[in-house]
């Protein structure tokens, strides 16, 4: 069988395509993992934009507030308090006086970046939750136990 030299080009340049869209799956990952990063990084802001509000919260009113829907009532706390694809509110609980959890269900494990130098808010994949206390300098990490 002869090969033309068109046939002979058109199969290369075919197969380069595939190389190179599989090479971009493979450094990029699938769309749907650009999703779940996407989906990740909106519910990590949603609860430091939730631990930020608590904090004013503690300023003005001098202890936590009972739940999330007492946080989002405060005109001035203007935060998402619901999971941006299963739309359940994230988890809050009072541990103490002035500490608390604010829990969320991430689907992949954050990757640490050494742009954000804030470690504090990484989580593996599935329910993970933050211990804090509510203070006039935002999150602190602290042991409930103390």
């Amino acid at each position: 069988m002869k090969f033309s030299r068109g046939n002979v080009l058109l199969g290369v340049g075919i197969t380069a395509g595939i190389a190179a869209i599989v090479a971009g799956v493979m450094v990029a990952g699938t769309p749907a993992e650009g999703r779940m990063q996407r989906l990740d990084r909106v519910r990590a802001g949603d609860l430091r934009a939730i631990a930020t509000s608590i904090d004013a919260f503690w300023q003005r009113q001098e202890r936590l507030p009972d739940s999330l829907g007492e946080l989002v009532a405060d005109p001035r706390a203007q935060v998402s308090v619901d999971d941006p694809d299963t739309e359940q509110e994230y988890e809050y609980r009072i541990l103490g006086e002035d500490s608390y959890e604010l829990c969320a269900v991430f689907a992949l494990a954050s990757i640490p970046n050494n742009r954000a130098p804030d470690a504090f808010w990484l989580h593996s994949a599935g329910r993970h939750c933050f211990s804090l206390v509510a203070s006039a300098g935002g999150p602190l990490e602290r042991d409930p136990a103390e």
